[in-house]
């Protein structure tokens, strides 16, 4: 699915917890409450998953990113049994469609 997401943060982790290896990106995207639900307003945050490994955080160069900043982007929902998460396909540049205005 092609869209447009609101990115409010980014972190890369790269290590190995009870002999578990982990090697990922994470992009922190802001998502909107249901409107049919009459007891929340506005936002929340999620964490998603980027396409590829730690690497794709110095490779987009997302350090030097002023956030948020609006981003088109495939994403897919993937479920392991346990969970269901989003992984988030970008092209190569990672270049924002808009600044988000404060």
């Amino acid at each position: 699915m092609i869209g447009n997401l609101t990115i409010v943060g980014a972190k890369a982790s790269k290590g190995e917890y009870e002999g578990t290896k982990y090697d990922s990106t994470k992009l922190n995207v802001l998502v909107p409450y249901s409107r049919s639900n009459q007891n929340q307003q506005g936002f929340d945050m999620q964490s998603a998953k980027l396409a590829g490994d730690s690497t794709n955080f110095s490779k987009l160069h997302l350090k030097e990113k002023r956030f948020p900043f609006i981003l088109e982007c495939d994403f897919e929902f993937t479920a392991t049994g346990l969970e269901i998460y989003e992984v988030i396909k970008i092209n190569e540049t990672l270049t924002p469609l808009a600044q988000v205005q404060k």
